[in-house]
C-alpha cells in the first residue's frame, strides 16, 4: 500500500489548484467527461501551447504515474 495513495489522483472535476499555461490559440480545460482535454486548435506553430501543471511540494520518494493519451488526429 503507498503512503500516499492520492497525492498525484486527480479527477479532473475541479483543476483551479493547476496553472493555467495556456499561449496564443492554445486551451487547457476540462471537458464534460471529466477528462482534461488540450488544444492548439490546428495549429502547429511553436508559439501555440495548451498546458496544466501543478507543483507538488513534498512528492514521495518514489511514486508512479499513469496518463492515457487520446487524440483526434496525428
Amino acid at each position: 500500500m503507498p503512503l500516499y495513495p492520492d497525492l498525484l489522483s486527480e479527477d479532473c472535476t475541479d483543476i483551479t489548484d493547476w496553472t493555467d499555461g495556456d499561449a496564443s490559440t492554445g486551451v487547457s480545460e476540462v471537458d464534460p467527461a471529466g477528462q482534461f482535454r488540450f488544444d492548439t486548435n490546428a495549429t502547429a506553430n511553436s508559439y501555440v501551447t495548451a498546458e496544466r501543471h501543478r507543483t507538488i511540494a513534498s512528492p514521495p520518494n518514489q511514486f508512479t504515474i499513469e496518463i492515457k493519451t487520446y487524440f483526434d488526429a496525428i
